[in-house]
């Protein structure tokens, strides 16, 4: 018996050295959970710092990695810092000029006076003329001797050539309305003047135009002209137009003009040219030249 108790005995050491192995690691394990044993470094406080550090360098690096994306962008899509500060800029109220008056008005209306000539011009240079008030060609055959050959040149709508007497034979003067252009304006002022003459209207009303002999014929018909009021002929050729200064090199513009002729002696003298902008009032223009 005193064998197997004396076997038994050295459990006790045992214990012994599971308690000191516990008190060993809880020693250890003591600095981590807050105590630290006197004449130890507080290394695992060291270690949470140097962490906590560690976190705010990477959060640091993080918003500087964002800005860097941010500028890269506003960078390809062409805005910069300085045109932000320049679009803020534009985007300020402006100063009001209190000296406006004295200062900017002056310049302000010659600027606009300006614009108007350069508008003007423009549209004399569409028109083909550079200066819209020149004196046309064709008024400085007034006073001069009708050239009766180019009567010649035209013909009737119904395809009949014609000579200055067939012209003539209704009398005078002659209120000759030309157009070198032709076409539907022509056509609606031929319309006017049909509306417009009161019959029996004293010398000859004659149109001419560049349209054919066949266009005519067709205007007369579909519109019921009277050709014993107005008298249409054409100029295909355009051979009384260019001798009446209608067309030409010397033309600036093409616009449709009243001749008026007066009889005298077997032959016609040039009255008057008048020159005829507006196409909605050509046939009052001729109604009144008729009536005076």
């Amino acid at each position: 018996q005193n064998t197997a108790i004396g076997r038994g005995r050295p459990k006790r050491p045992v214990m012994k050295s599971t308690a000191a192995l516990v008190a060993v690691l809880c020693v250890l394990h003591a600095p981590c959970s807050g105590f630290v044993a006197p004449g130890r470094s507080p290394r695992c406080s060291s270690a949470l710092l140097a962490k906590k550090k560690s976190g705010q360098k990477q959060a640091d690096l993080l918003k500087q990695l964002e800005a860097a994306k941010r500028q890269k962008a506003e960078e390809e899509r062409g805005v910069s810092p300085a045109s932000d500060a320049r679009s803020a800029a534009s985007r300020e109220l402006p100063t009001p000029n209190k000296d406006w008056r004295q200062s900017g008005a002056t310049e302000a209306v010659k600027e606009t006076a300006q614009d108007y000539d350069e508008m003007e011009a423009l549209l004399g240079a569409v028109d083909g003329v550079s200066d819209p008030d020149a004196l046309e060609a064709a008024q400085d055959l007034s006073g001069e001797i009708e050239p009766r050959d180019s009567w010649s040149h035209l013909e009737e709508p119904s395809g009949a050539p014609i000579s200055w007497m067939d012209a003539v034979v209704r009398g005078g003067p002659l209120y000759v309305l030309a157009d070198p252009r032709g076409g539907s304006g022509f056509a609606q002022v031929v319309r006017d003047l049909n509306a417009r003459i009161p019959g029996g209207t004293p010398g000859s009303v004659v149109a001419i135009s560049v349209d054919t002999a066949n266009d005519l014929r067709k205007l007369a018909k579909k519109s019921g002209i009277n050709l014993s009021k107005i008298q249409l002929l054409s100029d295909p050729a355009k051979r009384w137009l260019l001798a009446h200064k209608c067309v030409g090199p010397d033309v600036q513009r093409l616009t449709t003009k009243l001749f008026i002729i007066d009889l005298k002696g077997g032959g016609g003298v040039v009255r008057e040219v008048v020159v005829l902008d507006d196409m909605l009032s050509v046939a009052d223009v001729v109604a009144k030249k008729i009536a005076e």
